[in-house]
């Protein structure tokens, strides 16, 4: 059981840095073209 909830948690963690990672990138590209030119 407590290998299940170790791996439930771990992949948990893997979605939410990807989400992170693409709500990051999104707002970067939002903001890129009017402010760093």
């Amino acid at each position: 059981m407590p290998g299940l909830r170790y791996k439930f948690a771990e992949n948990m963690m893997v979605k939410f840095k990807q989400k992170q990672w693409f709500l990051r990138r999104a707002v970067s590209n939002i903001n890129l073209p009017p402010k760093n030119l």
